[in-house]
């Protein structure tokens, strides 16, 4: 429960900055967490769940689906992470759940070493 009023509060920043720059969010100090936050739940099949399903329930409610060209993208977020998004790309990815279930399933089927490196970490840290 707690992981989802985190993703909770996380999405309600994410979408306002995305509404008040009309696209074009800038989010700052923000953005190491953000990423952070974000590839933690693409490796992870439970905390990817429990955001998409708060952005779900946010997304559902308020507005339609950002828009993200997931194909031009997803070639350097698989090679670099969420870190060699720009930050008005990095938000309206992290708002669109299509886009990051595609992501995810890129990640899964691909495994590139970007990834696997995180994916690694993380297991070595819940030990």
């Amino acid at each position: 429960m707690r992981e989802d009023t985190d993703y909770l509060q996380l999405i309600t920043i994410l979408e306002e900055a995305d509404r008040q720059m009309y696209g074009r969010a800038e989010i700052g100090p923000l953005r190491e967490t953000v990423i952070g936050r974000m590839e933690s739940a693409i490796i992870s099949r439970k905390q990817i769940e429990a955001y998409l399903r708060t952005l779900q329930t946010v997304v559902h409610s308020e507005a339609p689906y950002t828009t993200v060209d997931t194909d031009a993208l997803l070639p350097d977020i698989l090679e670099h992470g969420f870190g060699c998004l720009p930050d008005h790309e990095l938000v309206r990815l992290c708002l669109n759940p299509v886009a990051l279930s595609t992501l995810r399933l890129c990640v899964i089927d691909q495994f590139p070493d970007y990834w696997s490196e995180l994916m690694a970490k993380a297991a070595q840290e819940k030990m």
